[in-house]
């Protein structure tokens, strides 16, 4: 095994996609509870929905908080991860920058967590923040291709920078609009972001499946 530290590094980062995938889908189904929670607030008082959809209520919640310690789990184990393989790679070094600056993001986050504003966009720098982390792990996958000669890795990973820009800039396109445009107009704001959990599932299936080649690729 030519690249010790990337093959492990690379396996956590995979594992930690999984637990992201998991947790998005919990988002997805969060996103159609609030959905239907608007729905219910706009065709009548709160009190009267809050009275005829308590388990949606609850469902919202439950949910919620699921998809948050998975992701939470997952952020940790990528980190993990990414430190493990820029020892073979800088590309990883910078991918890990763009993780830790996700970390400051976050903290912003929760510290204007009561500026509605503020909060969303956070969100979408935070977005942003995690398609730069998973091109320079690609790219670092492509870097170390490149040492092993396996072309048809690197042309792969031409193609996954490319479907990566596109499934994570929608949902950020979709985000802003939410955040800028409808602001006020909640149905409206919720159903953009179901799209854009939906798109997010995508990025993970394509993300995935060149992790597992990498894995495969460092083994050797």
């Amino acid at each position: 095994m030519k690249f010790p530290n990337a093959h492990n590094g690379v396996k956590k980062v995979y594992t930690a996609e999984i637990l992201s995938l998991i947790a998005s889908i919990t988002f997805v189904v969060a996103a159609v509870f609030a959905v239907v929670i608007a729905l219910n607030v706009k065709n009548s008082d709160a009190e009267t929905a809050i009275e005829k959809i308590a388990g949606v209520y609850a469902g919202l919640a439950v949910f919620s908080i699921i998809g948050s310690i998975l992701a939470l789990v997952a952020f940790v184990l990528n980190l993990a991860g990414i430190n493990s393989a820029k020892k073979d790679d800088g590309a990883f070094k910078t991918a890990l920058i763009f993780a830790l600056a996700g970390v400051v993001t976050a903290l912003i986050s929760t510290f204007f967590s009561k500026n509605e504003t503020v909060s969303s966009l956070t969100v979408i720098i935070s977005n942003l923040l995690e398609m730069l982390v998973a091109y320079y792990v690609v790219q670092g996958i492509i870097n170390l291709a490149g040492k092993l000669k396996k072309n048809d890795m690197i042309e792969q990973g031409i193609k996954v920078h490319l479907y990566l820009t596109i499934a994570y800039c929608v949902p950020i396109v979709v985000g802003f609009v939410s955040v800028i445009l409808l602001k006020k107009a909640n149905l409206a704001a919720n159903i953009l972001s179901l799209i854009s959990a939906v798109l997010t599932l995508f990025v993970y299936f394509i993300y995935l499946r060149y992790l597992k080649k990498a894995i495969r690729m460092l083994e050797a």
